[in-house]
């Protein structure tokens, strides 16, 4: 039994050596040893089992010759205790001889004499063979020990490829769990999307310029306004398209068209012309600070402060400013009030209609409350800033007329204090 499961572990050891070299093999097509990891630990196992198989064989031969040995000495024992009764009996023949015959009792006593050296060589040669004996038991333990630590080595070994394996699957297993990390902070994003009445997810459908997008909200489309950022105009009925304005809406359209993105509102949900008024979050980051941070759009309209995010956009814009980002790079083209095209020439005033009695500018402003034919523009139509205005005069005229004080549909009174457009 011991050969055959020697000669089964010989070839299995041979084996897992061709497929260290192989990198694989298929051990008379029953035995896959698929990599050279399953070789080595398979090499690691047949060496072991090997050293062990000889060790047992060792064992029995050395108990074997340790009965041998007592059972020799108990022979001995045997063979020196009948020697002494042979002695004891000859030497009472010797006495009872010595009475009759003195030759026969000299030759008795020669004879005598003749065995006890014979057993006592006899006796020292026995000693000599059992320390012999014992010298080589010490000579086999001394080996037996030394090929058990070998095996203790070769298992130490096992046991250290056997940790790497376990660090191994430690390392899959921390990566699984930091993948299911990283995967929890969106499901994380998304409920708190859905608990916080102030945020609503919605799907861009069209960018309208750099400020102004269209979303699907629940299968519903709607208009939204960028909260406190304000980009050049592309689109606007009185004015020409402005610098940075077509670069504004092409940086929308780029991170926003067909996305997914977060609604956060800041303040009053709708603004004059019913469009929502939000922060645009897309994958996790402000729209809207993208937009001043890269120098596309000022930070404007701040009608009902304190705002969540302001300092932040502040931040961003200071940013862009100081690295003379694209509307920072033109001198005085960024104004409170607006952006400022240098072919723009200001509009003439528009000169009064002919009146039997002339009467003073002021009261004129006043009195366009009544009416709109000295107003350059409709107080009831689209939606004007101070650019649109040529004098401080026109625009607090156009505001008085659209209801200001008490309304500003037009947010021209940015301060709240009955003057529009100062810096005119």
């Amino acid at each position: 039994m011991v050969d055959f499961l020697f000669f089964i572990l010989s070839v299995l050891f041979i084996g897992a050596i061709i497929a260290l070299f192989r990198g694989h093999l298929f051990l008379f097509k029953l035995i896959p040893i698929p990599n050279r990891k399953v070789a080595t630990f398979l090499l690691i196992g047949t060496s072991i089992f090997i050293s062990i198989l000889p060790l047992d064989n060792e064992s029995v031969s050395t108990a074997t010759q340790d009965e041998q040995l007592t059972e020799e000495k108990s022979s001995s024992n045997d063979t020196s205790t009948s020697k002494n009764s042979e002695n004891n009996s000859s030497n009472k023949a010797s006495s009872d001889s010595k009475n009759s015959d003195k030759e026969s009792t000299s030759n008795s006593e020669e004879k005598e004499n003749d065995d006890n050296s014979s057993a006592k060589k006899s006796s020292d040669s026995k000693e000599n063979e059992d320390k012999n004996e014992k010298e080589k038991e010490n000579e086999g333990k001394n080996n037996s020990s030394q090929e058990k630590s070998s095996g203790s080595g070769k298992a130490t070994q096992d046991n250290s490829s056997s940790n790497e394996d376990k660090k191994e699957k430690n390392t899959t297993s921390e990566s699984t769990k930091e993948t299911s990390k990283s995967s929890s902070p969106s499901k994380d994003k998304s409920s708190e999307v859905n608990s916080d009445p102030n945020k609503q997810k919605a799907t861009v459908t069209r960018v309208v310029d750099g400020d102004t997008l269209e979303v699907s909200i629940d299968g519903k489309q709607d208009s939204v306004r960028l909260l406190l950022v304000d980009t050049p105009e592309t689109k606007h009925p009185t004015k020409p398209v402005q610098d940075y304005g077509p670069e504004a809406s092409a940086f929308a359209k780029k991170i926003l068209s067909g996305k997914e993105v977060t609604l956060e509102f800041d303040g009053p949900k709708r603004g004059t012309y019913d469009r929502l008024l939000a922060y645009v979050s897309v994958d996790g980051e402000s729209f809207n600070k993208m937009l001043l941070r890269q120098g596309y759009a000022r930070y404007a309209y701040v009608y009902d402060p304190p705002y969540t995010h302001a300092e932040e956009l502040k931040a961003a814009e200071s940013q862009a400013r100081s690295e003379n980002l694209r509307i920072w790079s033109k001198e005085n083209y960024v104004t409170d009030e607006g952006f400022v095209m240098e072919q723009e020439e200001p509009e003439p005033a528009p000169e009064p209609e002919p009146e039997p009695e002339p009467e003073p500018e002021q009261p004129e402003s006043n009195n366009s409350n009544s009416g709109t034919g000295n107003l350059p523009y409709d107080p009831s139509g689209p939606d004007r800033d101070c650019g649109d205005f040529s004098s401080q005069a026109i625009a607090q005229a156009f505001f008085e007329a659209a209801g200001g004080p008490a309304s500003d549909p037009h947010r021209l009174d940015g301060e709240g204090d009955g003057l529009v457009c100062e810096s005119l």
